[in-house]
């Protein structure tokens, strides 16, 4: 009985996974992104003195924001493009 939620929970998982990465590709790459740079950072036991990094650990955090609003945003705007159309009557 254990096993199957285990195996339904990650099914379930791997299935909004698949969906983030289909709706938001951009904002998902930026997160993977950071990932990898917040293992760079833990690896290397960054104390800040580098500006270079953390000058890319903000864009890269800021991107992941702004990606993801800006795709939201925009499936605003379509919706209410589409709500708005004038409707034509049928002949």
């Amino acid at each position: 009985m254990k096993g199957l939620s285990v195996e339904k929970a990650f099914h379930t998982v791997t299935e909004a996974f698949q969906n983030c990465l289909k709706r938001f590709p951009v904002t998902v790459a930026f997160i993977f992104a950071f990932t990898a740079y917040l293992i760079h950072l833990t690896s290397i036991s960054w104390t800040g003195e580098e500006r270079l990094l953390f000058i890319t650990g903000y864009y890269l955090s800021v991107g992941i924001l702004l990606s993801l609003t800006l795709h939201l945003w925009s499936e605003e705007v379509k919706s209410r493009q589409a709500y708005n159309l004038p409707h034509t009557p049928c002949s």
